[in-house]
């Protein structure tokens, strides 16, 4: 579970970041808030979606998770999982770090 958490940590900074970005005032921030946490939630589908159609969640923070915590749903090693998970939340920090110094420090 103390393994868990990092990458679950790592969500928070991410949706913040893009949040800040992406939004030019409260009310569009707001909006972007609701949008990105119905989005962070469709990795439940994965129970519906099985086979190689589920690997388009991937692309979705919370699919990596999902899948460390479900051993029952888990198409790779729980490693594996953690580690393509780690390394995916990393790349988006630096993405949505790059975009919200664009945005806020022009």
């Amino acid at each position: 579970m103390l393994l868990v958490s990092i990458p679950v940590g790592m969500v928070s900074p991410v949706s913040c970041l893009m949040i800040t970005a992406f939004a030019s005032n409260k009310i569009v921030g707001a909006t972007w808030m609701k949008g990105l946490n119905f989005l962070f939630m469709i990795p439940v589908l994965t129970y519906i979606f099985q086979g190689s159609w589920e690997f388009i969640l991937g692309l979705l923070p919370y699919y990596w998770i999902f899948k460390m915590y479900d051993p029952g749903f888990q198409v790779f090693p729980f490693a594996l999982n953690y580690t393509i998970g780690l390394i995916y939340l990393v790349i988006l920090i630096v993405i949505s770090t790059i975009l919200f110094k664009r945005q806020v420090y022009p």
